[in-house]
């Protein structure tokens, strides 16, 4: 088995042996991703344990599934820039993400996250409230205006 590990990841025998042992405690996301591939295995079990463990195969005319190692390679980078607080919580919603447990309010958070860090002017949620509540007002007032007098 950790031959053909070895094989899939195109890394040492010693490097796979230091995943069984425990010497080493991160696998990196590119080796999950050569695994699960090569195994028909999804990343979220591979991770975390949970949902499914074989991928289902695929309907006759679906298009194949994406190739995600630009994306494994980012996430890789920025794991490694992470901080042990950042990184805990980049874990985390990645298993939930794998997982399918991210709501859409979830979703909408990430977003705004996204965006305040890309440097975009997100409105913040407390301010769309206000901004929502001042527009009700507004509507409110030229609805009950009394006609011409």
């Amino acid at each position: 088995m950790r031959r053909a590990l070895q094989r899939t990841c195109g890394i040492s025998y010693q490097a796979v042996s230091q995943w069984f042992t425990g010497e080493t405690s991160n696998i990196k996301n590119e080796h999950l991703a050569a695994i699960a591939q090569e195994y028909n295995s999804t990343l979220d079990w591979l991770i975390s344990g949970k949902g499914e463990m074989i991928v289902r195969q695929q309907k006759a005319g679906t298009p194949p599934p994406e190739d995600h190692t630009q994306a494994v390679a980012e996430i890789d980078a920025l794991m490694a820039a992470a901080t042990p607080r950042s990184r805990s919580a980049l874990e985390h919603i990645a298993a939930a993400a794998a997982s399918g447990d991210l709501s859409e309010d979830d979703l909408v958070m990430l977003e705004k996250i996204a965006q305040r860090l890309a440097g975009s002017k997100a409105v913040p949620a407390a301010n769309r409230s206000h901004e929502k509540l001042k527009k009700r007002l507004r509507d409110d007032d030229t609805s009950t205006k009394p006609d011409s007098i």
